[in-house]
C-alpha cells in the first residue's frame, strides 16, 4: 500500500500538501521563540547599563525573524497556488 494513501482509498498526498503541513507545522514553535526573543531581548536592553546579551539575542531575533518571514511567504504562495494541507 502506497504509504501516502490511507486504508480508505483516499486520494495520494501530494508534495505540495506535505510541504505546506510542514511550514505550517514549523510555524508554531518558531513564532513561541521569535516572541519569547523579542520579550527576553527588550527587558535586557531595559537595564541600566544594557545586559552585555543583548547585541547577541539582537542577531537571534534577526536570524528567527528572517525565517519567520521566509516560511511565511513560501505558506502564501502555496495558499494562493490553491495547495491545501494534507491534514484533515
Amino acid at each position: 500500500m502506497n504509504s501516502h494513501m490511507s486504508e480508505s482509498s483516499e486520494k495520494p498526498v501530494q508534495p505540495e500538501e506535505n510541504e505546506r503541513q510542514f511550514l505550517h507545522d514549523l510555524a508554531t514553535p518558531l513564532t513561541t521563540a521569535f516572541f519569547i526573543l523579542d520579550v527576553v531581548l527588550d527587558d535586557l536592553q531595559k537595564e541600566s547599563p544594557p545586559h552585555s546579551s543583548c547585541p547577541r539575542l539582537a542577531q537571534a531575533y534577526a536570524a528567527v525573524e528572517k525565517i519567520r518571514i521566509l516560511l511565511q511567504n513560501r505558506r502564501k504562495v502555496l495558499i494562493e497556488q490553491g495547495v491545501p494541507s494534507a491534514r484533515t
